[in-house]
């Protein structure tokens, strides 16, 4: 089942340019994948892959893919369930990177039990968003299940 509704904003270039160039309008389709309708004289809907995981209301993760495609998240809300200090780590990849691997933003301190937030005008990401608990602060060491997702919402 498909999560809540995604905004991402920008512009389809395609060759040749007559079909796809111009404002995109992303929709999901019935399988679940990321479309992108774009002008152009004939218009043209083209398939830009599959939606990253979903979130499951009250079920906590370790980490999550959020976005496969360029992305700016203009906040996200989340609560750390565990019962130890946990980082909130993000990286603009479209895939969780092996332990070791340093974030690409400051990692959120977070304590036990509590809510944080993160995201504006300096979260762009290029590649994908994928975020992940980690029990260290410096580079990636994945945690527990530790993370409620409560909300995102894209600029």
């Amino acid at each position: 089942m498909p999560g809540p509704p995604q905004t991402i904003l920008g512009e389809v270039y395609a060759a040749p340019p007559a079909i796809a160039n111009g404002p995109a309008v992303p929709a999901v389709n019935a399988r679940a994948e990321l479309i992108v309708v774009a002008g152009g004289p004939a218009g043209a809907i083209v398939v830009v892959g599959a939606l990253a995981d979903v979130d499951i209301p009250g079920v906590a993760l370790a980490s999550r893919v959020v976005s496969v495609v360029a992305i700016t998240l203009a906040a996200f809300t989340g609560r750390n369930v565990s019962g130890a200090v946990r980082f909130y780590m993000v990286f603009d990849l479209v895939a969780l990177p092996a332990d070791g691997a340093t974030p690409a933003r400051a990692p959120i301190r977070v304590e036990a039990d509590q809510t944080f937030s993160f995201g504006g005008p300096n979260s762009r990401f290029t590649t994908g968003y994928t975020w992940a608990s980690s029990s260290t602060d410096i580079t990636l060491t994945v945690a527990g299940a530790d993370f409620l997702a409560d909300t995102y919402t894209f600029a």
